[in-house]
């Protein structure tokens, strides 16, 4: 109990679950089989993502013009991830325990490798600029842009009102504002997801022959509600895909809108590309145990967000994904609730001490490097 917590306490601060530490654990020194652990590690990764949202949701991103969150990537990022999610917890039922492990060893060589190289430049750069700005201590600090100047009274609730603004203007205070709200859209369409997706796992009904809900697996029943879950992820994420399009498309005709260095650019190519690598994340979080936010959180990172937006928002979406990939091993059976409750809760706690912890290095040092070089510390 005490171990899985400081666990979940050094992963709080990288944003991406804790499953590849979890995972080593309950094999090595509960002795619990591959097939056993890989739910145990969803139900404690499923107690820190719950801990990471509720302490993330208030706090406001660098620029201070929007969520720290970024609602849109994991809105268009977390559909198919559940999605991969489906597919993993039915491949963990399928293959031995040894191909689990060899795979598992697999990713998260090739996850540390990529990561650790993003991390060693992100503080090769802050250490420069540190040296620039020790070399000119009179100098002013850095402008902010037109919009992010903008988004000041935004983020205050304030209104940005001139007079004789241009119907352009109307547009610019028009999307500050809602950029700098809470997207109400975005998370009601990932809880209305969820809920489709349970909802049809209920369906399926539990692993015991007895259950009047029980469909057999491997039935022709089984395979076509499985198939509707996924057939209704991928209309979810079409029409995300739809709406985010339009959100950029409306902001690039703004003449006046300032895009963030590190805001992503929705365009035909990457709101196909993120979201299929996005499926690899779940069937990893199914497959394995780890939650998904191991190869979400350098993917975010190689998509040019900062590193505490990443982390933020990787622990968003892993709390969608391992509540998915939980309540599948729920149904079929193979979760022991007892063992599950316990780690849910040293899960919670453990993150919550990890997130302060981290939040207090980073104010220190002021390295947002500091992240990325723990998530590969972690992998």
């Amino acid at each position: 109990m005490l171990l899985a917590i400081v666990l979940c306490a050094i992963a709080a601060g990288g944003g991406i679950g804790g499953g590849g530490l979890l995972l080593p654990m309950l094999i090595l020194l509960l002795s619990f089989t591959p097939h056993e652990a890989s739910p145990l590690a969803n139900a404690t990764v499923l107690g820190g993502a719950a801990a990471s949202l509720a302490l993330n949701a208030g706090k406001r991103h660098p620029s201070g013009r929007k969520p720290l969150i970024s609602y849109e990537v994991a809105l268009m990022m977390e559909p198919m991830t559940v999605a991969g999610a489906l597919a993993g917890v039915l491949l963990n039922r399928i293959f031995p325990g040894w191909l689990i492990t060899v795979l598992l060893v697999a990713v998260l060589g090739i996850t540390t490798q990529r990561t650790l190289k993003k991390g060693l430049e992100g503080w090769r750069k802050e250490s420069a600029a540190a040296s620039i700005a020790a070399a000119q201590p009179d100098a002013s600090a850095s402008l902010l842009s037109p919009a992010q100047e903008g988004s000041k009274v935004a983020g205050r609730g304030g209104t940005i009102a001139h007079v004789g603004m241009t119907s352009d203007d109307h547009e610019y205070a028009a999307l500050l504002a809602a950029e700098a709200s809470e997207p109400a859209f975005d998370v009601a369409a990932l809880v209305i997801s969820l809920v489709l997706v349970t909802a049809v796992s209920v369906l399926k009904g539990p692993n015991r022959e007895r259950s009047p809900l029980h469909v057999r697996c491997g039935s022709r029943e089984y395979w076509a509600l499985l198939f509707l879950q996924l057939l209704l992820l991928l209309g979810v994420s079409l029409g995300i895909r739809r709406t985010l399009l339009k959100r950029h498309e409306r902001r690039k005709a703004c003449k006046r809108w300032d895009f963030l260095p590190d805001d992503v650019v929705w365009t035909p190519s990457s709101s196909i590309q993120y979201p299929l690598l996005c499926a690899v994340a779940g069937l990893c979080a199914g497959l394995f145990g780890i939650g998904g936010g191991i190869v979400k959180g350098p993917l975010m990172l190689e998509m040019g967000m900062q590193p505490t937006v990443a982390s933020a928002t990787s622990s968003f979406m892993i709390f969608f994904t391992a509540l998915s990939a939980t309540l599948q091993f729920a149904m079929l059976g193979d979760i022991r609730l007892g063992y599950a409750g316990v780690l849910f809760v040293a899960g919670l706690v453990g993150t919550a001490v990890g997130q302060y912890v981290v939040g207090a290095m980073l104010k220190r040092s002021g390295r947002q490097s500091l992240i990325v070089l723990l998530i590969a510390f972690i992998i």
